[in-house]
């Protein structure tokens, strides 16, 4: 946080609660006006312990009550107001070909001209740029369903 000396002017990035200005060594004291918006009786969520109450505020320290314990958090940019929510979470199964059954096959660059083939996965190789052998070939990408569709 950058501020300016009182005394001389001159402009310091404070890291800490107090330091001496490095020109005239006056003591300074940062505004800390707004660096914690949590107040005491917020509800808090944080990631880890879940949804509590604000005990304590401090200008960079906040005390929570959770569930089963007190926790002083010195990073506030962990709390939150609102739950977390985890991006992309679902419960459905992954699509993992097997050999032997029938799927879509395609290239990144032969899908836009229609050119998807069917058929029985013959082999899954270890190239993780043409994994799916089908025909007479190795292809980019396999779908149960059509991707052109």
């Amino acid at each position: 946080m950058d501020i300016q000396c009182n005394n001389c002017q001159s402009y310091l990035n404070i890291r800490e609660v107090v330091t001496r200005c490095t020109e005239c060594k006056e003591l300074i004291k940062p505004k800390t006006k707004n660096m914690n918006p949590f107040k005491e009786k917020d509800t808090v969520y944080h990631y880890k312990y879940g949804e509590g109450k604000v005990i304590e505020a401090h200008t960079l320290t906040v005390l929570v009550q959770y569930e089963n314990k007190n926790h002083w958090h010195l990073d506030l940019k962990l709390l939150s107001f609102a739950p977390y929510k985890l991006e992309g979470f679902t419960q459905e199964r992954p699509f993992t070909p097997e050999v032997g059954e029938y799927y879509y096959f395609w290239n990144e660059e032969t899908k836009n001209d229609d050119c998807v083939g069917y058929g029985r996965l013959k082999q899954i190789s270890n190239n993780i740029n043409f994994p799916y052998f089908f025909g007479t070939k190795y292809f980019q990408f396999c779908s149960e369903t059509n991707p052109l569709l």
